[in-house]
Formats: structure tokens, sequence, C-alpha cells
């Protein structure tokens, strides 16, 4: 049994640690993420403050560069995205990309539809 619980444990840390690449020439290693969101977090604060034409704008071009180019290590689009960006896009009444928006969150992450059937409930009624 304390064979088992000290194997369960050495499991639990190496399962936690995080994905490294190689180190540069000063022996630091880098995390590599999961997914990239460059940028996004300023962009989204300007809209919050802001909620004007030229933020919305903004913060779509973050939305479609999230959305083209992903450099973390699973080469998806981070969850959340399409249906931030849905939830953008309904709000400027663009009811067509709403649709693709949130049918693309639930086909990468199926959990969601609960979640993206409430938020549809507004446009399909």
């Amino acid at each position: 049994m304390r064979r088992f619980i000290i194997l369960l444990v050495g499991l639990l840390l190496f399962a936690c640690m995080p994905l490294r690449t190689g180190s540069n020439y000063q022996g630091v290693h880098h995390k590599i993420p999961l997914y990239s969101m460059e940028g996004l977090g300023k962009t989204y604060a300007n809209y919050l403050e802001k909620a004007d034409g030229k933020a919305a704008a903004e913060l779509t071009g973050a939305f479609q560069k999230i959305i083209q180019s992903q450099t973390g290590v699973l080469g998806r689009v981070p969850p959340g995205i399409y249906a931030d960006y849905g939830v953008l896009m309904m709000g400027q009444g663009n009811e067509a990309a709403v649709r693709t928006l949130m049918e693309n969150e639930m086909g990468l992450y199926p959990e969601a539809r609960t979640y993206i059937r409430q938020l549809l409930k507004p446009i399909e009624e």
C-alpha cells in the first residue's frame, strides 16, 4: 500500500509539470503555452472601458488574429474565443456570424453546447 501511495504521488507530481522546450544559451528553460492569445487582455479591457466602434474593431481584429494564427502546443483556438467573438457579433447584429462562431465553438468544445444554446436563445426567438 505504501509503495502505491508513493507511486501515485510521484505520478501526480510529474503529470503536473509544465511542458518545456530546449534551453537557451543561459540554460533557462522556456514553457510552451497550450494556446496563444497575444494582446487579447489589453484589447478586451480597452473595449470594456470605452465600448465604442474603434474599440470593437480592435477587439474584432484581436479575435481574428487568435483564430487565424495559433502558435500554442495544441494548435487550436482556445476555449471560449469563438463564443466571446460571437457575443461581440451579436451586439453588432450580425446573426449569421454569430451562428457560425457558436457552431465552431461547439465543434471544438462539445461540453460548451448547453452554454452556447443559452447564448443563442435571443437570436432564435
